[in-house]
């Protein structure tokens, strides 16, 4: 059985995961600010607890930590049972306790390395931007009974909330870039599992396979449709904004007015190449998928 394409899609999420683990360090005290500048707009907005949290996101958490770790422990089985030839330069172990050993410090390395920057982030990721959603929807629903003489300041507001956006995308976006590559090798591993068979013969290799590719894209759609929720609720609540603009009684529009017309919607984007919208979710999904059957179609190795 050769596998020359799998140690290579291995090698990829590796680096994959150095680069994203060395991002996401580097970025620590900037997301800090972020949670901390969010906490603040809640007070502003006098939001409840109750409001900013969502069990859903608790539960998923939690699930997609354990699947993580269940790919941890299957990788780790595959090592003990294959031996440990391809993972200690063609070096073999024959004595059991040194497999063992091996195999649990393999999947050890696994769940710290893989699972914490990548699953952190996702789930740091996915509370910010459910959180930043509730800060719109209840901007937006303070804006029907708002008096006329206040509006100036609800502007201002507004505008403080879009650099806030701004800000998160600027912390975020390179992260959320090296999330979505990572998520190319699941892909390659399930369709190569599909296609062919053989190259994960093991019930444990089988196990990691799907797991991790369960995983990894529950995290992935997660954080697609949390960071679209904050586009969609901005849109909307920038027409509501603009709506009262135009409805104002005031014969000449005041300064405020007219460059408030002419404000961009922010968002979320990846690493500032695409916006995170809905239909992002399915345009890339689509594109690895693709190009995953492509690689494969090109492997000579049967």
């Amino acid at each position: 059985m050769t596998r020359t394409a799998v140690p290579i899609a291995w090698a990829s999420m590796t680096l994959v995961t150095l680069i994203h683990r060395c991002a996401l360090s580097s970025r620590l005290q900037k997301l800090k600010m972020i949670s901390l500048s969010l906490e603040n707009v809640f007070e502003k907005l006098k939001i409840s607890t109750a409001n900013r949290n969502n069990k859903w996101i608790h539960s998923w958490a939690i699930l997609n930590s354990l699947l993580f770790v269940v790919f941890a422990v299957a990788s780790g089985v595959t090592v003990y049972t294959n031996g440990t030839r391809v993972f200690l330069f063609s070096f073999s172990l024959e004595n059991e306790g040194w497999k063992a050993s091996v195999a649990f410090f393999y999947c050890l390395t696994l769940i710290i390395y893989f699972m914490l920057p990548l699953n952190t982030f996702a789930v740091y990721y996915t509370v910010t931007c459910h959180r930043m959603r509730c800060v719109l929807n209840t901007f937006k629903n303070g804006l029907e009974p708002m008096p006329h003489s206040e509006f100036d300041h609800v502007l201002r507001m507004y505008k403080a909330i879009q650099n806030l956006i701004a800000e998160m995308d600027g912390g975020m976006s390179f992260l959320m870039f090296t999330s979505t590559i990572f998520n190319a090798i699941p892909m390659y591993f399930g369709i190569t599992k599909l296609l062919r068979p053989r190259d994960f013969a093991m019930d444990s290799e089988t196990l990691s396979v799907w797991s991790l590719f369960i995983a990894s894209y529950g995290a992935f759609i997660a954080m697609a449709a949390s960071g679209s929720s904050v586009y969609e609720t901005n849109v909307k609540s920038m027409d509501q904004l603009k709506e009262i603009v135009n409805n104002r009684s005031d014969l000449t529009p005041s300064p405020n007015d007219v460059s408030f017309l002419d404000t961009k919607v922010e968002s979320l984007t990846v690493w500032n190449i695409v916006p995170v919208n809905r239909s992002f979710i399915f345009s890339i999904l689509g594109t690895i998928f693709t190009y995953c059957i492509l690689l494969d179609g090109m492997r000579k190795d049967m």
